[in-house]
């Protein structure tokens, strides 16, 4: 339940973060930058969320979800 409520809260934190810089690039960023930066973010976010756990505490937290 940790995972799914995680990634839920990683992926709304993404789309803020991905439409807030597709619709208003700050700093000049044109708009590839500001979906790579948006990209980047989502990535560093998910290895919070899920970085401490092993493959095996994943593929388990998996299974028991679905």
């Amino acid at each position: 339940m940790k995972l799914t409520s995680a990634l839920v809260l990683v992926v709304l934190v993404a789309t803020i973060v991905i439409s807030g810089c597709v619709q208003e690039p700050t700093g000049g960023l044109t708009e590839e930058q500001a979906e790579d930066q948006a990209l980047q973010t989502l990535e560093q976010e998910m290895d919070e969320a899920i970085g401490g756990m092993t493959l095996e505490e994943l593929e388990n937290e998996l299974l028991q979800q679905g």
